[in-house]
């Protein structure tokens, strides 16, 4: 387990669409947490993101809040630790529990084992978790800079762990920059004419997004589920989704510059061709 220090409480920040579907994502998180760490006081915050009264929903075992889904989980963690800052006196080493109703859906695995196996104690032991990031790392081929900051992997935000002395500096968790900086009007390409994102980060996100295979940049091939051509139509809401995808590649960025110790929970193989070849099976 983890045995650098006796955690006295952990928030979980639980960001689901609508209600109707909780379980089994709280008992797993519930599960993950008596693990790691035993005889802690667990605080459920629910996040509806669906509903945009932004107000206390309910409280009884858990609190239950409102988002807005602007930016998906991202305005969640912003909205949900703001509601903590607020309403709970947190010290340093609190820990927050971060994650939305898809970490159990999408539940990666390699040779019959789950990613979520790996939240255990039996892997993350001795961590100092004042100073200590905890998730699932993806990777690019080769590094790419954000706001000047140079890096190549990135926590997953679905489901990670934070003290909120790293929390309290990494928020707000949304990218600074706004949607009319960042990307081209009607008839322009998608991103603009900007020094903040490397040119291979934009090229990488372009085929992840749209399906460009950029010839510059043949090291990155993979394309997302929803992949689709840039239309007018889908231009406001491909760029929302660029957006989220910009906060939780900067979460982590920030972290790496620092020099914050991230624990991968990410202990599949990787394959030399992970980049190129089809991600979804």
């Amino acid at each position: 387990m983890i045995k650098k220090q006796k955690i006295k409480r952990i928030f979980v920040l639980y960001l689901v669409f609508r209600r109707n579907k909780l379980d089994p994502g709280l008992k797993i998180i519930d599960s993950i947490c008596q693990d790691l760490y035993p005889n802690s006081d667990i605080t459920p915050i629910i996040i509806e993101n669906a509903c945009e009264k932004n107000e206390i929903l309910e409280r009884g075992e858990a609190y239950v809040i409102s988002g807005n889904n602007s930016l998906s989980e991202i305005s969640g963690w912003d909205t949900g630790y703001n509601f903590l800052a607020k309403n709970f006196s947190l010290e340093d080493d609190d820990i927050i529990f971060y994650a939305n109703d898809t970490f159990y859906k999408r539940n990666y695995s390699d040779g019959g084992s789950s990613y979520l196996n790996f939240f255990s104690s039996r892997y993350l032991k001795n961590v100092n978790t004042t100073n200590t990031a905890i998730g699932y790392l993806d990777d690019f081929p080769k590094p790419v800079t954000l706001m000047g900051i140079k890096y190549s992997t990135w926590i997953r935000s679905n489901i990670f762990i934070l003290s909120n002395n790293l929390s309290k500096k990494l928020h707000p968790f949304a990218f600074p920059l706004s949607k009319t900086y960042l990307f081209g009007g009607e008839g322009e390409p998608f991103f603009a004419k900007i020094k903040e994102i490397s040119p291979n980060w934009q090229a990488y996100i372009s085929s992840w997004l749209f399906g460009i295979e950029d010839p510059a940049y043949p090291e990155y091939r993979l394309k997302w589920l929803n992949n689709t051509p840039l239309t007018e139509k889908n231009r406001l809401s491909m760029q929302t989704k660029a957006q989220a995808i910009l906060s939780e590649h900067y979460l982590t960025a920030r972290l790496h510059s620092m020099k914050i110790n991230i624990v991968d929970t990410n202990f599949f193989a990787k394959r030399d061709d992970r980049h190129i070849t089809p991600y979804y099976k």
